[in-house]
């Protein structure tokens, strides 16, 4: 089985013919390197949004209309083009577009930032036009990115630190976006030319990190010599000949199940300033609770490798969900009982359950691809409709919480003021039982993966 470790030696692989090359183990420098493209999709996901609608309404004085829908349109315009790009680069090879993407996305990055027209209408333009050069870029590098584990791990302990490696760098960027940017801002001055340089700041780190797991890709590559039977050898014999028609329907579980589970977890960040201003903590400190989830999530990763050793990766996404169920759980009767001490472990599970979602997905995509015959030819495919699912539960989870909040007729005041027995309110009592839909849904169809896209024993 793929899974058991090698008993060949460590410093070189066998000479012998008819077997599969034995693997040399992955090392710390190797998995840094592979990971640390992912600090650019983590920056990319925070920056903007964290910082680009403020500059669009208040620094570039643009109506809030505008400045919403340069905010959405490059989210629907990634929904179409990442299966697309993923589906260009099974026929046309990952790296080629990984390099494309790092030199194309920190440009648009940095010009996204420094719009120097002064008319309403050529800023908005200005503005939206680098915004979806930059979402393209950024889908040429990660959909090839989020393929690769599958093909260049050559058992499952080297497909899990893969992911892992991409899983903690994409958690490092958004921590450094959300956290580092908006302080970076202040400190330069808060003006047109405070954006501009964070923008060109953040740009030289993208191209920086894509580069570097350029590199790593290539040397991989090279390491990994495909001998007959090998899922690599199977992609060059069969996968080009493969249609997308099955990937879509023997994925369609995985990729229902990542959708709701993002529906849940961005109702729960998109809610965290309500819940936690309830239980008279001040809004300011929904960035120190968002600070702790992300960092126990980066720490929980290795765990999650761990657990996806021994359970699997569909044991990691069912105990992530109940993770994030049991967290609602504890945060609504933390506001419930207007209780901080409650309100610690509930952020913790959070950020216990963001790394599970993080990992547990790609590692089972991964999987999937070295254990289906031609199914690395479709790999990217996969990798595109899997983002494309992710980025549409994001979507609709602050959708979700606006509409509790149109449904329950409650202002900001009434949120946090007026509320059922304790401290619950209409409004975070419906949130929770729009998190634990989505997790039981969610749960549900985990249990159809195994049925629809069965993978050989660990």
């Amino acid at each position: 089985m793929d899974e058991r470790p090698s008993t060949e030696r460590k410093d070189g692989p066998s000479t012998s013919t008819g077997a599969h090359t034995a693997p040399v183990a992955l090392g710390g420098a190797q998995l840094a390197a592979f990971g640390i493209g992912s600090v650019a999709a983590g920056l990319f996901s925070a920056v903007p949004g964290v910082l680009l609608l403020f500059y669009m309404t208040e620094v570039k004085a643009v109506p809030a209309t505008l400045a919403g829908i340069t905010v959405f349109l490059p989210k629907l315009w990634d929904v179409v083009t990442d299966p697309l790009i993923g589906r260009w680069s099974d026929s046309a090879g990952r790296l080629g577009f990984m390099l494309m993407g790092s030199i194309m996305l920190p440009c648009a990055f940095a010009v996204m930032f420094s719009a120097t027209a002064t008319e309403t209408v050529a800023v908005f333009v200005w503005i939206l036009v680098s915004y979806l050069l930059a979402t393209t870029a950024y889908t040429f590098f990660s959909i090839p990115y989020v393929a690769l584990p599958g093909e260049l791990g050559r058992n499952g302990r080297e497909r899990r630190q893969l992911v892992s490696a991409r899983s903690i760098g994409v958690l490092l960027g958004v921590l450094l976006g959300a956290g580092a940017a908006p302080i970076a801002v202040n400190v330069f001055g808060s003006d047109a030319a405070a954006y501009m340089r964070v923008g060109f700041l953040s740009a030289g780190l993208c191209l920086v990190t894509m580069l570097i797991t350029c590199a790593s890709v290539w040397t991989l590559k090279k390491r990994k010599q495909p001998t007959r039977g090998s899922p690599t050898a199977l992609h060059e014999q069969t996968g080009r000949r493969s249609g997308s028609g099955s990937t879509a329907l023997a994925l369609c579980p995985l990729f229902c199940t990542q959708s709701l589970a993002l529906v849940g977890l961005a109702i729960c960040m998109a809610g965290l300033p309500y819940g936690v201003t309830r239980i008279g903590l001040g809004e300011d400190a929904s960035g120190l609770a968002l600070l702790c989830a992300l960092l126990t999530a980066m720490l929980s990763v290795p765990l999650w490798v761990r657990y996806a050793g021994k359970r699997g990766e569909v044991g990691v996404m069912r105990l992530a969900l109940l993770l994030l169920a049991s967290s609602v759980i504890l945060g609504s009767l933390s506001i419930g009982r207007q209780s901080f001490g409650l309100s610690v472990p509930a952020v913790i599970v959070l950020g216990a359950a963001i790394g599970g979602l993080q990992f547990g997905p790609v590692a089972y995509l991964a999987r999937w691809t070295a254990s289906h015959a031609g199914a690395s030819g479709q790999a990217g495919r996969a990798a595109g409709w899997l983002i494309a699912a992710e980025k549409t539960g994001q979507a609709f989870g602050p959708l979700v919480v606006a509409l509790a909040l149109a449904g329950t007729k409650l202002s900001k005041e009434s949120v946090i003021g007026e509320g059922l027995a304790g401290g619950m309110t209409p409004f975070l009592f419906s949130l929770t039982l729009a998190v634990l839909a989505c997790c039981g849904l969610a749960a549900w169809l985990i249990l159809r993966l195994q049925q629809f896209a069965p993978l050989e024993t660990r």
